[in-house]
């Protein structure tokens, strides 16, 4: 499971840092400071991702990734997939999809989130995850079936939770809602394809690899926006495939599975890849109500004393002024968070994100 957060833990070393020569520094850009919110997983309220917003800026960040969908809901608006403002319950500013019991943004209040962003200088790159974690999708999509669309054709028959990647339906699919979120987000720059977690081989991850090209392809066209991906699905084999412009946002390393077959970050670099570092040991914070203010303050500490934009692994570091490198986020994730309020988790959060922020400031 990604979001398998470790907490950070006493007697955890800097590992080996690299160096880097300053030639190399004196023409990398960093261009993506920020924070991933998890919507998803969790309901948040636009006044809260605002106040989010104004921290990112506010701490020299430019950038908010909205996280929309996984396997537990669709956190947007979509007469597509059949939840909307017209169907749905509202409480305060909450709207809630009846038949789900999943609070969702409608599509007037991405448009303020969005509106406000932009005041901020922040760059707001929504995630529709696919081919795995598609759940959420597949859920409204069984509840307001879609005849050009069927599900047969468009999930897989041995991972009904993903997307079929061999299905050139399935891809239709996927374009068509993509249409739909950036009719919602007319001036986006940048959009996240998914990538990560989903099942099958190498055969797979290559029938993946040139349909999300494809897609980046189409949506650069029509959209003008570039596109990323996670890079759990990144194989030699895939590698081949895959457009290089599509941005890798480096989250997982071998030690979380798959052993000896994604490609490491240094190797993507290699690749020709651009990478935005998404780390899954320092980067990645799952609020949760049995976490002290210990297990913060050392996250917080390790930020500043040993995380730098090299870190691709636990304690595994690249050169920080690969020019390959081009920034860095934040992530956090809402899978424990039920209990909390969204004020405490701001709270809780603020000087984390603090500390990652000052420390990529001063790269």
């Amino acid at each position: 499971m990604k979001r398998r957060t470790v907490l950070l833990a006493a007697g955890i070393g800097a590992g080996s840092m690299l160096g880097a020569g300053t030639a190399e520094a004196a023409v990398r850009t960093i261009d993506r400071v920020g924070l991933n919110l998890d919507i998803a997983r969790r309901y948040w309220s636009p006044a809260s991702i605002i106040t989010l917003i104004k921290l990112v800026a506010d701490k020299g960040g430019n950038s908010l990734h909205l996280h929309a969908s996984d396997d537990q809901a669709y956190g947007l608006e979509s007469a597509l997939l059949g939840q909307t403002v017209a169907k749905a319950q509202l409480v305060g500013t909450k709207y809630t999809n009846p038949r789900t019991g999943k609070g969702f943004l409608s599509r007037a209040q991405l448009a303020s989130v969005i509106a406000y962003a932009a005041t901020r200088r922040v760059d707001v790159m929504i995630e529709i995850d696919t081919p795995g974690h598609a759940g959420g999708i597949r859920r409204l999509m069984d509840l307001t079936p879609i005849a050009r669309f069927p599900t047969s054709q468009v999930f897989s028959n041995y991972a009904p939770k993903e997307i079929e990647v061999h299905s050139s339906t399935a891809w239709a699919f996927v374009r068509e809602l993509w249409a739909e979120v950036l009719a919602m987000h007319p001036t986006a720059t940048r959009v996240h394809l998914g990538g990560d977690e989903f099942a099958g081989s190498a055969v797979e991850k290559k029938a993946w690899a040139t349909g999300v090209s494809a897609l980046a392809a189409a949506l650069r066209t029509k959209n003008n926006v570039t596109s990323t991906v996670w890079n759990d699905s990144i194989i030699p084999e895939s590698a081949a495939l895959l457009s290089r412009s599509i941005t890798v946002a480096y989250w997982d390393y071998d030690d979380w599975g798959a052993a000896g077959t994604r490609l490491t970050m240094p190797a993507v670099a290699s690749a020709g890849f651009t990478i935005h570092n998404y780390n899954g040991y320092y980067l990645y914070w799952v609020p949760r109500t049995y976490e002290t203010v210990g297990d913060r303050q050392w996250m917080c500490d390790a930020l500043r004393d040993w995380w730098t934009l090299g870190y691709w692994g636990a304690d595994r570091a690249m050169s920080e002024t690969n020019t390959k490198l081009r920034g860095a986020c934040f992530s956090i994730w809402g899978e424990e968070s039920a209990s909390l309020s969204e004020a405490t988790i701001i709270s809780r959060g603020s000087p984390i994100y603090s500390a990652f922020a000052s420390k990529v400031r001063a790269i």
